[in-house]
């Protein structure tokens, strides 16, 4: 996995709680959350967030006409401003992206290419998301975010986790449409004491997508028609840390078959 690992933060609208989320991601990563438990081994690099110790952030704001890229740090550092939060909660390098949608092939390359020296980089702002694909897309909806933007559902649906508070639209309704992602729900993130237990839970669900991400590229990479011996899939589980289970999962998913298994562990 090369490059840094990159999350976007979007969200149903103004006030959905982007920026409080993504301050709170880079307080505890680049804080070294649990760096205790880091294992180092030839995989911790990509297999523990917490690991990764040099965040940066860029803050994306639509514009109908011009497009910048603003590295001013008395700007950025101007009270009441996101990109002011961004940098208290410690990301190392901060850039604010001002452009129109249809802009950002031309000006994201550019903002991502600065930051390409750290581990982590967190976006926010859904059209820059939806432009860059990250590794793990988190979805807010939080604090006065009353309702979802029309714009947002596109953005919802390519999320893995989704943060909502009790008086999220989505609240009443999530079990039929959020199917595919996890969702962790607060009674209002803004204000909750229980937020670093909320970014604790969300950093352990990124790190098991990641290691499931990682688990089916060797997965492929170690089959041979169609097939990987049991020894192979168990040395898979290891390297990742994933249960056999979960690994015969994955492996099922793709249509591998597991052979010689002599545990029965698949």
């Amino acid at each position: 996995m090369g490059g840094p690992f990159i999350i976007g933060v979007g969200g149903g609208g103004s006030s959905s709680g982007k920026t409080t989320i993504a301050s709170a991601l880079i307080r505890a990563l680049s804080g070294g959350l649990n760096a205790s438990e880091v294992q180092i081994n030839e995989y911790a690099s990509f297999l523990k967030l917490s690991a990764k110790k040099r965040w940066g952030a860029i803050k994306y704001t639509k514009t109908e006409f011009y497009s910048s890229i603003i590295d001013d740090a008395e700007i950025l550092k101007e009270p009441n401003k996101d990109t002011q939060r961004l940098i208290e909660a410690g990301a190392q390098v901060v850039l604010w992206v001002q452009s129109p949608p249809e802009n950002l092939s031309e000006v994201m390359p550019l903002a991502l290419d600065r930051l390409y020296h750290l581990d982590g980089i967190i976006i926010e702002g859904n059209s820059a998301i939806e432009f860059v694909n990250p590794d793990v897309i988190v979805f807010a909806s939080t604090g006065g975010n009353k309702d979802i933007k029309q714009s947002s559902w596109s953005l919802l649906n390519k999320a893995e986790i989704v943060i909502m508070s009790s008086d999220s639209p989505l609240f009443t309704v999530y079990p039929d449409i959020l199917r595919n992602c996890k969702v962790f729900d607060t009674w209002n993130f803004n204000k909750n004491n229980d937020n670093d237990i909320i970014i604790k839970e969300v950093i352990d669900y990124m790190e098991t997508l990641m290691n499931e991400k990682k688990a089916k590229e060797l997965i492929i990479e170690r089959s041979v028609e169609q097939r990987i011996s049991c020894a192979e899939a168990r040395k898979i589980a290891e390297e990742t840390g994933l249960p056999y289970s979960s690994v015969g999962k994955l492996a099922d998913d793709l249509r591998i078959k597991i052979s010689n298994c002599e545990l029965g562990c698949f």
